[in-house]
């Protein structure tokens, strides 16, 4: 059984597929059945309820929340079944209920790592061309920071190695404000495109924890005919994830750049520790 904290999340649909495609591959041995968890616990909790009334041998599940009451219930749950359970695509802050069942595992991709690498890409875009970021020749990066959920590893990692990488650098950094998005592509949209009517003079980069967020922002700054090729009115996006459509404006002078976490990669990695657990 693979939870999924939502169906309509770029990146996790690509793990989605990758599973799929595994199961294509290996069909007499493995057949998942996925579930939606609509970006809501309680629904999620529901689904886990009723999955484990099932005979499943293995869950894979990408929780909507991460807090430490989640964390322990749903491993608790997993114990009392001897169901072996893989959390993945984010690392919780309470890791002592995971550590209590030898069938518990987390897998999910380096968050401090993919912050360094972020924040290298900001680096060099500054250093290449600063004359057009540092609107205001205060030799300072003036920036917006787009959050994932509040409270979680990946989200503070993210956010928190981006910018000291750049301060490392030697590049001053404010940030003008930072807005917790929850991975979510419209929300994004629709907080960029409020705050360009204040602080759109002063935006010299937005900095998102992930793709779709920066794809939201982009959506935005077009509203106002940024980021559509003319170099004068241009604003560095810049995401993790390295989903097809992030690439695409990245190759397209759209977006500024992204951090690739191989989907298929994290599929792997589940289709193969899994299987040993079961």
């Amino acid at each position: 059984a693979v939870l999924l904290f939502s169906f309509d999340d770029p990146y996790i649909s690509l793990v989605r597929k990758g599973l799929e495609e595994i199961q294509n591959k290996n069909n007499n041995s493995i057949n998942f059945t996925f579930y939606d968890g609509k970006r809501n616990q309680s629904i999620q909790n529901t689904l886990l309820d009723s999955v484990l009334q099932n005979d499943y041998d293995l869950l894979l599940i990408n929780l909507v929340d991460l807090d430490q009451n989640t964390v322990e219930s749903v491993v608790y749950k997993a114990k009392q079944k001897n169901i072996p359970i893989i959390l993945f695509n984010t690392v919780p802050f309470e890791t002592a209920p995971i550590k209590s069942y030898n069938k518990a595992l987390v897998i999910s991709t380096d968050a401090v790592q993919s912050g360094i690498l972020q924040g290298d890409l900001i680096t060099n875009e500054w250093n290449s061309n600063k004359n057009n970021i540092d609107r205001n020749g205060d030799n300072t990066l003036q920036y917006i920071m787009l959050k994932g959920p509040n409270n979680i590893t990946v989200t503070n990692a993210r956010s928190l190695y981006s910018i000291s990488t750049i301060n490392k650098s030697g590049i001053k950094t404010q940030e003008i404000l930072s807005k917790t998005c929850n991975w979510d592509e419209k929300c994004a949209e629709d907080s960029i495109r409020l705050l360009f009517l204040t602080y759109g003079k002063n935006i010299e980069a937005i900095i998102s924890n992930n793709d779709a967020m920066a794809i939201g922002a982009i959506n935005a700054l077009q509203s106002y005919g940024y980021n559509k090729g003319d170099k004068s009115k241009y604003i560095p996006v810049f995401g993790i994830d390295g989903i097809p459509k992030a690439i695409d404006l990245i190759n397209s002078g759209i977006m500024s750049g992204t951090v690739l976490q191989d989907p298929n990669q994290t599929a792997e990695s589940l289709y193969v520790v899994g299987m040993n657990l079961a």
